[in-house]
């Protein structure tokens, strides 16, 4: 009996050894992760307060990238993003903007999959909304790369296919 007690008292204290070693080895990395797509929160917001939609797009992609479950910048980031996207594909000078809002939601989402994406709304959005603009494209320049005049769903399928 005394043999158990002992063994069950090694075991307990290994398994306590090994909680604390995962905490501190993962714990400082979610800190770091939150911490750094924070601070790329607050660069994209210093770029759109000055202007400047390409580097607010920018850092809003390298927020996203700093994905942590609890924290919630990440989902800032991917729904600014689609705004931006949403807000600027109506025009023709906007259309690039758009483009490249949507593209680097669609990259971030991609990038921190681990088994699966994390927001497939939101990847189906970006999507479809790049498939829209490449097919719009095309007709702006008269070509097919589809080859049989349904270029917006020929762009969609390569993006769901990559995805």
């Amino acid at each position: 009996m005394i043999g158990v007690v002992v063994g069950l008292g090694r075991w307990l204290v290994g398994a306590a050894w090994a909680v604390a070693l995962a905490i501190g080895v993962v714990g400082p990395l979610l800190v770091r992760a939150a911490w750094e797509g924070r601070a790329e929160l607050v660069a994209a917001d210093e770029a759109a307060a000055a202007g400047r939609v390409d580097l607010e797009i920018v850092h809003l992609g390298r927020a996203a990238r700093w994905r942590v479950p609890i924290a919630g910048h990440d989902e800032a980031a991917i729904a600014r993003l689609l705004a931006i996207g949403a807000a600027t594909e109506g025009s023709e000078a906007g259309s690039q903007t758009a483009l490249a809002a949507y593209r680097e939601a669609r990259a971030a989402l991609l990038v921190t999959r681990v088994g699966a994406v994390g927001d497939r709304e939101a990847l189906g959005l970006a999507n479809r909304r790049i498939a829209a603009l490449m097919a719009a494209q095309e007709m702006a320049f008269g070509t097919d790369l589809s080859g049989r005049g349904a270029a917006e769903a020929y762009h969609l399928a390569l993006l769901e296919r990559a995805g």
